[in-house]
């Protein structure tokens, strides 16, 4: 019972009842102390703190917002008993053994490492993408809980199939870990060309199973509150669309939004920041075009030529939402089956039509191969 690993909400300003009925705070369901677990049927999105001390400031914020949502159904789960990594795994497990989309707020960005076990539970392979300024990998650092990702990606028993990283800063960033994540042909998209494009982090956002922001990403001026902050990063309102083409994703089984410390975030700037994050999320949730292509169905097939390769390649146009696909060149293994149509843009078609291709693509290709 998911009561045994959640503490329920204890704020009164939480549990008000003077929210406006236009409000967010009416029609979320939470997990009381007097209320019990509310009832969970049919519920899509659930929200769980790693304490109420990193996620009750962002809920604060959440609740008063507009819900312009009315066929999104959320939960507040409240925060978790313990503390501990392994604890975590299991109540986030059992949330997603419910069906529901679990998201995760709060300070320690080594919690990411809990949902993607979670996950791992349902799927054979795992693909993940993470915002963050830094990229914390780093094969020579095992130990070191500050590469949060290296349980994740380097252990033995890894389930990622394909790795994001978007909005990595080079001076951050070692030589030799640069030529890592290139020989591993993860999706890497520096901060730089992120931001003169954003339209482009969305097919690398949509590939993803689960999806997190390390506010640190986010510029200092913007984001005080985050655990190291950084003068350099996104703005609030380029990290409210990528939360935003998170939500749209059919794809997406989980999400987090981690690095939060209160004690910085003195006018609450950072906590208001990150509950416009997630109503953006929420936001493309609510607008799911359902397209995601389990099969061509519903899909408008383009071939091209490349004549320097001598090369076929498909490209695939969904109906119902204008967003395109690109169809794996090779044999596919079964159990990557779901990963065989590669999210793209209407811009890496016009590129192939030149005969050209974007690195990312040929990254993609060369995982399979």
């Amino acid at each position: 019972m998911l009561e045994n690993w959640l503490s329920p909400l204890k704020k009164s300003d939480l549990l008000s009842k003077n929210f406006q009925s236009d409000q967010l705070g009416p029609s979320i369901g939470k997990h009381t102390t007097r209320g019990g677990m509310p009832n969970l049927e049919e519920i899509q999105i659930a929200l769980v703190g790693l304490s109420a001390a990193t996620a009750d400031p962002i809920r604060s914020c959440f609740y008063t917002f507009k819900d312009h949502f009315p066929n999104v159904s959320i939960v507040d789960l409240g925060n978790l008993r313990k503390p501990g990594l392994d604890f975590s795994i299991g109540a986030l497990a059992e949330i997603r053994a419910t069906g529901m989309l679990p998201v995760l707020i709060g300070n320690d960005l080594p919690f990411a490492q809990a949902l993607y076990r979670a996950l791992r539970m349902n799927f054979a392979s795992i693909n993940m993408v993470i915002v963050d300024e830094r990229v914390p990998l780093d094969p020579d650092q095992l130990e070191n809980p500050e590469y949060y990702m290296n349980p994740i990606a380097l252990s033995g028993d890894s389930r990622i199939f394909q790795l994001g990283l978007i909005g990595y800063q080079r001076h951050f960033l070692a030589p030799r870990i640069q030529q890592f994540i290139q020989d591993q042909h993860y999706d890497i998209l520096r901060l730089g060309a992120a931001t003169q494009q954003l339209s482009e982090t969305e097919p690398i956002i949509r590939n993803a199973d689960l999806f997190g922001i390390n506010i640190a990403a986010l510029r200092s001026d913007q984001m005080p509150g985050a655990l190291r902050p950084s003068p350099s990063g996104f703005s609030v309102e380029e990290a409210c669309q990528m939360s935003y083409y998170a939500g749209i994703s059919d794809k997406l089984k989980g999400l987090y939004l981690l690095g939060y410390e209160p004690g910085q975030d003195q006018r609450g700037q950072s906590a208001m920041a990150m509950a416009e994050m997630l109503w953006y999320f929420v936001d493309g949730f609510h607008q799911r075009k359902g397209d995601y292509p389990a099969s061509t169905d519903g899909l408008t097939e383009y071939i091209v030529e490349l004549k320097r390769y001598d090369y076929q390649l498909t490209f695939w146009k969904s109906k119902f939402s204008g967003r395109w696909w690109i169809q794996v060149p090779v044999k596919v293994r079964q159990r990557d089956m779901r990963h065989r149509l590669i999210p793209c843009s209407y811009e890496d078609y016009k590129l192939a039509t030149k005969d050209e291709l974007p690195d990312r693509l040929i990254n993609a290709f060369k995982r399979f191969a």
